[in-house]
């Protein structure tokens, strides 16, 4: 239940504010057990896909600012997984991974990028 309300939450943010900055959404409040202060800033930071809208592929930049293992994954609007675009362990500097969607419906999807305890979450929109 709590996580259904965490997604209606989130997706409110997003209509409300129309998107996010180059750092996406702060999924995660809490990080090595202390709450986040204004002006913490996350270990990476996640761009918007493009093309977007898209069909069937489209790219996920991203920028680590130190070595850690993430996760980059995409979703239904429902919060279902669709896949793990990348996982892995990896050193600071800038990324690019191609994620293909072409067994998918057209509609909205979210991918997160989740490392030291932080997830970034960002909207894409596939079509027909």
């Amino acid at each position: 239940m709590i996580r259904k309300q965490l997604v209606v939450v989130l997706l409110l943010l997003v209509a409300i504010t129309g998107g996010c900055s180059d750092r996406g959404i702060i999924m995660s409040g809490v990080h090595d057990g202390e709450r986040m202060q204004d002006g913490d800033l996350i270990p990476f930071i996640l761009m918007q896909n493009y093309p977007n809208p898209f069909n069937p592929s489209t790219t996920v930049e991203f920028t680590m600012g130190s070595e850690m293992f993430v996760t980059l994954a995409v979703y239904t609007d429902n919060w279902e997984r669709v896949m793990v675009a990348f996982q892995g362990e990896l050193e600071p500097g800038n990324y690019s991974v191609g994620v293909m969607l072409q067994d998918q419906p057209s509609g909205e999807y979210f991918y997160t990028l989740e490392g030291g305890g932080y997830t970034l979450i960002r909207k894409m929109r596939l079509i027909e």
